[in-house]
């Protein structure tokens, strides 16, 4: 569907007409991990990547006290073994 006028809806005079879009770089398949006894922090982002929730519901359960978390600033971090505990507790929630 065009937009009636000069330009149409995907027009971009900056980009060569066979311009591919740009999308963001994909994130890795499994975090790295640091040096052994270091712990290892999520962001809620990659958190509700990984889990295929959305933020909305790691924050909401960060709120809860359901998923330790950690305040840094403005941003929230989860530890990596409070994720392993809570996935613990929640696979055996409903049994």
């Amino acid at each position: 569907m065009e937009k009636k006028g000069p330009f149409p809806l995907d027009h971009n005079p900056a980009a060569p007409a066979s311009a591919e879009p740009l999308l963001p770089p994909p994130l890795p398949e499994r975090p790295v991990r640091l040096r052994a006894g270091r712990p290892h922090f999520y962001t809620a982002h990659e958190l509700a990547l990984i889990l295929r929730v959305t933020e909305n519901t790691i924050y909401r359960l960060a709120r809860r006290g359901e998923l330790p978390s950690f305040s840094i600033g403005r941003s929230i971090r989860f530890r990596t073994q409070d994720v392993e505990a809570f996935l613990k507790r929640a696979r055996n929630f409903g049994e």
